[in-house]
């Protein structure tokens, strides 16, 4: 996994979009450029008006290894094991999300919200032993992905009420059931639990010049991807 990770690690977004473009190639799928201001790469599978979309967000700040490069390989390796799915499935890599999220809000706009049933949304993938997540209205009676209810009964994953902004917060305010997943530290859980004395380990390199490949071990990518690949399959 590292290797599509120091493919994607790198300076510029449009040096990250045309490394995620090259290893979609030479996994074999089509994809697409969506998008009016922004260049949000799509993976449809299935297109359905019941589909689930994954998503993680390419663009970043320096090489943005752990934030968010991890999480864009992750979402390769679950297109190579998912290719040949029945299921209806978009796997976005979002443009924009350091941007206030301008990416997934343009991608919602132009698939519309009635198109899509559920959102699974990874972020900060590669630092940490630990699997947190927030969701929201999983439990909503319209709603059936069991994947998704599978994923937040995990009895290994801390469930928070709340974590920081990202493009999962777009789906939330279009009432489309969603959840958040990210990577953490021993040390880091009780900060997202709401303890501001604590110094997080992810803001030593989070929009830092330090987020590289070799900041990190890949053990905590390897985890949350065998983790999603368990339930989606």
């Amino acid at each position: 996994m590292k290797n599509y990770l120091r493919q994607i690690a790198v300076l510029g977004n449009d040096n990250r979009k045309r490394a995620i473009e090259s290893i979609l190639k030479t996994i074999g799928v089509n994809y697409q450029i969506i998008g009016n201001n922004t260049k949000n790469i799509v993976v449809s599978l299935n297109p359905t008006s019941n589909r689930l979309v994954i998503g993680a967000h390419y663009d970043a700040f320096y090489y943005g290894a752990n934030d968010n490069g991890a999480a864009c390989v992750i979402l390769l390796n679950l297109i190579e094991d998912l290719k040949n799915t029945d299921k209806s499935i978009d796997f976005v890599f979002f443009d924009k999300e350091e941007a206030g999220g301008i990416g997934s809000r343009e991608y919602i706009n132009i698939i519309s919200r009635d198109n899509i049933k559920g959102m699974i949304n990874l972020d900060m993938c590669g630092m940490g032993n630990n699997i947190l997540l927030t969701y929201d209205k999983i439990n909503n009676s319209a709603f059936n992905f069991d994947c998704m209810n599978k994923i937040i009964a995990d009895t290994n994953v801390t469930v928070l009420k709340n974590l920081p902004f990202g493009d999962y917060d777009n789906f939330v305010r279009n009432g489309i059931p969603s959840i958040f997943i990210i990577n953490s530290t021993d040390n880091d859980i009780d900060w997202f639990k709401g303890n501001m004395n604590i110094f997080p380990d992810f803001a030593k390199t989070m929009h830092k010049v330090t987020d590289t490949v070799d900041s990190f071990s890949d053990k905590g990518m390897i985890m949350i991807y065998e983790f999603l690949k368990d339930k989606l399959l």
